[in-house]
């Protein structure tokens, strides 16, 4: 019996820690911040940023050597002067994973940021947690943004200095070959196109009517799909596509612009690990407190199996006893004399 107490006892505990794990993961929302950051002004992140409610100019997009020439954390790709742009196609992308201890202020200022860069949100993720972190301790966003390209390094440059950027990665894509090819393709089926009006026009024949209509068809239908794909070449290459995850957290984890020394390093452990300890506390007292009646019918169905097991052995040790006492009792005569 006290190794089933005991294995439920670790069980609940088990439990117990597994919640606490996933409590601490608990993100939140991108809701409508978007006029709240256009009514207070907010060109930045939160505690780094101050609103600028009076200013009335107009945003004029810096040119982007410019911009990455002011930004003293100006980390990206640059391309050499000399270049020849007209013959390459580049995408731009990056990916980028930021922290910050106002969530609040941080998604204002990511709002502000992408109008005020002439972008746009393309996809927004957000994760609310769950009841382990009803306190808001932790919550999360996942952004997807589109900015023009020529300001592709300026918005980054700009949450590079607003937000703690804990990872980041950039990709140029030259997708030159493969466009100028859908062009050339492109120019060549609508040539096609045009002498196959031209045949049409003047056939008599209704087999070679039907015939030179069908392959216009299918030129046309072609001539969509290439189109369709020029379209999305330069959707992307105009803007470039930004994917931003926002985490709030209590303290910031290394970020890529941290030099930290090893006794840096081990007194920043050390502290996580009390913090951490004493956040693993609180969350085990609110998964008790959480899981009470459910502890409480447990408790009490484990009481009632112990007191089962203790009377059934009561009653098994009076057996024993009455058994023994009338086998005493059969073996004597009555006088003292066994039989």
């Amino acid at each position: 019996m006290k190794k089933i107490f005991i294995v439920m006892i670790i069980a609940m505990l088990t439990m117990a820690m597994a919640a606490c794990g996933a409590g601490g993961s608990g993100r939140d929302s991108g809701g409508g911040a978007y006029d709240e950051a256009k009514s207070a002004g907010y060109d930045g992140f939160g505690n780094f940023f101050a609103a600028d409610t009076e200013s009335t100019e107009e945003y004029t997009p810096e040119e982007p050597a410019a911009a990455a020439e002011d930004s003293g954390k100006g980390i990206g790709i640059s391309l050499p002067a000399s270049i020849n742009k007209e013959n390459v196609k580049l995408i731009f992308t990056a990916d980028m994973y930021v922290q910050t201890t106002d969530f609040g202020e941080a998604e204002k200022g990511l709002y502000g940021l992408v109008e005020k860069f002439g972008g746009y949100f393309e996809y927004i993720s957000a994760d609310n947690g769950n009841y382990y972190s009803s306190d808001d301790s932790y919550k999360y966003s996942r952004y997807t943004v589109r900015v023009p390209s020529d300001n592709f390094q300026s918005f980054i440059n700009s949450v590079s200095e607003g937000m703690h950027v804990v990872n980041m990665s950039q990709n140029a894509q030259d997708v030159g070959q493969e466009y100028f090819d859908t062009e050339r393709r492109l120019e060549t089926l609508k040539n096609k196109h045009d002498r196959l009006e031209a045949l049409l026009a003047k056939a008599e024949n209704m087999t070679d009517i039907i015939e030179l209509e069908g392959a216009l068809s299918d030129t046309e239908y072609e001539i969509e799909q290439f189109t369709s794909d020029l379209q999305r070449y330069d959707s992307l290459i105009s803007y470039s596509t930004v994917t931003i995850g926002i985490e709030k957290v209590n303290d910031y984890s290394p970020g890529i612009a941290d030099e930290l020394t090893f006794g840096q390093r081990l007194v920043k452990s050390i502290k996580q690990g009390a913090k951490d300890f004493g956040y693993g506390i609180g969350c085990f007292v609110e998964w008790l407190g959480y899981h009470i009646i459910q502890l409480a019918i447990l408790a009490a169905v484990i009481v009632i199996l112990v007191k089962a097991h203790v009377i059934s052995k009561i009653k098994n040790l009076f057996r024993k006893k009455k058994t023994n006492d009338y086998v005493i009792v059969s073996k004597n005569d009555g006088n003292g004399n066994e039989k």
